[in-house]
């Protein structure tokens, strides 16, 4: 009886330690959060591609802001297209000149809820602002759109 007693206590002792010992963690991915309903945020950015020189702002258009220099332009025209960067369309019919000095705009962000991953590249400056207007125009205030 007393070797069952002691087995019993050594059992006991056993579950007790386990119970008392930490949990580990077990690592759970994180959740991304889905953008919130409504928000109309984008990070855009303007690289020059033969000096690779790139300017970049926060939009966001609700309300107007951030530090985008044209913001409620460059907002009016968004919600123009429901966000659609490339449906943009300001003055298609500019004469720009036919020189090539390439720039790429990105937009990354968030529009009505929806993801934004936009890239396009345009032939030159001139180009960019005739088909995107104020939205990609953060240029130093002053300076005159180079080709």
């Amino acid at each position: 009886m007393a070797r069952a007693l002691g087995r019993t206590l050594l059992a006991t002792t056993a579950i007790a330690g386990l119970a008392l010992a930490p949990a580990t963690a077990t690592a759970e991915p994180t959740s991304v959060k889905p953008p919130e309903r409504g928000a109309k945020v984008v990070h855009l950015t303007v690289e020059d591609g033969m000096s690779q020189q790139h300017r970049s702002v926060w939009l966001n258009c609700s309300p107007a802001g951030g530090t985008h220099p044209k913001a409620k332009a460059a907002c009016d025209a968004l919600n123009s297209t429901g966000g659609k960067f490339k449906s943009l369309s300001a003055n298609r019919d500019a004469l720009c000149p036919l020189i090539y000095r390439p720039v790429t705009v990105t937009a990354k962000g968030t529009w009505n809820g929806t993801r934004v991953d936009y890239t396009e590249k345009f032939s030159n400056a001139c180009v960019l602002h005739s088909h995107t207007g104020s939205v990609f125009d953060f240029r130093k205030t002053g300076s005159k759109p180079s080709a």
